[in-house]
Formats: structure tokens, sequence, C-alpha cells
């Protein structure tokens, strides 16, 4: 029986295009003994978190209408410093934050950055969704199952506001009947008759 259960809560994940997510998230992240993000006055909404009061190292995060917005700086562009915590660890605290349940999508405006230079570099030879998708922003949603993307916008062109790209990541759709059928008709009529 306890076979049975691991088969389909796999299938189930596996199905939803999360099992390597949740795999990676439950052993890389949940299980890690790292010490936790200190955090600034945080709410349902918001999520913030600085190495230091007056430091140029943050995540920010807003949560309306179950769509994420963030910015994060682990790197500072006027010298050579470096934040010493990892991105995918304060991503992952903002994430629990607002609770996995509570995110719909994670939307990215890139207009620089890793993301903003990952995407142009990556449209020479892929497509927008693909490009999108091979960002860190595209992983880091691809880890908690956000795996569909929706590039809304982007410019190649120097406007008066430059370059930008706008992308949606969402988990993907499925229709739960579709699901059981395929889940019944992958085992015997032994298992679902006992």
């Amino acid at each position: 029986m306890k076979q049975f259960i691991h088969l389909i809560l796999y299938t189930l994940l596996t199905f939803c295009g999360g099992a390597d997510a949740f795999s990676k998230s439950c052993t890389d992240l949940l299980l890690t003994d790292r010490p936790r993000a200190r955090t600034g006055p945080n709410s349902e909404t918001y999520y913030y978190w600085s190495s230091a009061p007056e430091s140029n190292f943050f995540i920010e995060g807003h949560l309306v209408g179950g769509v994420l917005e963030y910015g994060i700086k682990l790197k500072n562009f006027h010298s050579s410093g470096r934040s010493e915590h990892r991105g995918q660890d304060l991503f992952h605290d903002m994430v629990m934050h607002f609770g996995l349940k509570n995110i719909e999508a994670i939307r990215g405006k890139w207009s620089e950055g890793d993301n903003f230079t990952e995407f142009f570099n990556n449209l020479e030879d892929m497509s927008e969704e693909r490009a999108a998708k091979n960002t860190w922003s595209g992983r880091m949603a691809s880890n908690y199952g956000f795996t569909s993307v929706e590039v809304v916008d982007y410019s190649v062109l120097v406007f008066e506001k430059g370059k930008y790209a706008e992308v949606i990541f969402r988990r993907p759709s499925y229709d739960l009947r579709l699901f059981l059928a395929k889940l019944k008709s992958a085992w015997s009529m032994d298992y679902w008759d006992e």
C-alpha cells in the first residue's frame, strides 16, 4: 500500500510538472541547515530582506492578486562587492513567507541586471518562451512548479525607456478528470476495484 501511495504522489507531481522541483526544493531548500535571512517589516503582501540596514544587497517582493513581483540585488555593479548570501535561499525565504499556495504567478519586469542580460542573449538562438525559462528567474520559478511562461512584451529597440522585457511564469493548469483518467488507465482495473 505504501508503494502504491508513493506511486500516486509521484505520478501526480510528474503530471503537474513538479516531481523534480518538489524533490529538489524539499532536499536542497527545506532540509539544508542554513541560517534564516533577517527580515524587515513584512506583511501578507510585502516582503523585504537586507543583509544590513544600509546594504545594497536585498530582496523585495510584492504579492498582489496572487501575482508575485520581486527585485533582488546580490551584486554591487559599481565595485567588486558581492553578497555572501545565495539568491536561491533568499527567493525560497520570500516564497515561504507568502506561502506557495497563495502565489498564482510570478511576474518578471526586466530592464537591467542578470535576467535582462540572459533573456536577450538567449533570444539569439532560442524562442521567447525558452529564453525566459533559461533566465535565473525562470529557473527559480520552475523549481516551484511555475513552468508555463508567457512573454507579455519585450523590445530589442532602444526607446526612451530603453530595452525591456516582461514575462509571467505560471503553474500549468490541468483538468483533474483527465489526470484521473490517465492514472486509472495506467493501472489495471484490479487496483481500483479492490
